[in-house]
């Protein structure tokens, strides 16, 4: 092993706000796909589930596994990341249906006091509508990767 890459294994440490943050968006959506699938069966089938794991997973080793370490030494797993973070994950996650999931899976009295009212604000819906048309998701990655690779804004 060269001794950048070696540097690189050695001084990794697990990033435990990335991986709380993982394991939290894990536990509300299985709560969330378990309470969906005991009141109907086939709601949301367990391949959605899988999806949404396996999504997590790949987001959690592309900025927090070992792997995340060698990326400013090996161009090969600084552009993995690139399509682990903008290709194959989001499209796992989105296949998964997580809203439903992820609403089943909170407090109910956190869901009926606070989202709702903010769901039903003008404002959020606008925004809401324009987050998510394709154009605005393309345009938002695009901007993202562009400006990731601005050096001085990556510094």
């Amino acid at each position: 092993m060269t001794t950048p890459i070696h540097f690189a294994l050695e001084t990794w440490t697990l990033p435990v706000p990335l991986t709380l943050t993982m394991v939290l968006a894990a536990f509300l959506y299985l709560r969330g796909w378990f309470h969906l699938r005991w009141s109907c069966v086939n709601v949301i089938p367990p391949w959605r589930a899988g999806s949404f794991l396996l999504g997590l997973f790949l987001i959690w080793m592309a900025l927090g596994s070992p792997l995340s370490a060698w990326d400013e030494e090996l161009l090969t797993v600084h552009m993995l990341q690139h399509l682990l973070l903008m290709t194959v994950a989001p499209a796992l996650i989105l296949l998964s249906a997580p809203v439903m999931p992820l609403l089943h899976g909170l407090p109910r009295h956190f869901v009926q006091s606070v989202l709702s009212p903010v769901f039903r604000w003008p404002a959020v819906r606008l925004v809401g509508r324009a987050i998510s048309q394709p154009t605005f998701c393309w345009l938002a990655a695009a901007a993202a990767l562009v400006g990731w690779h601005v050096p001085a804004a990556f510094t």
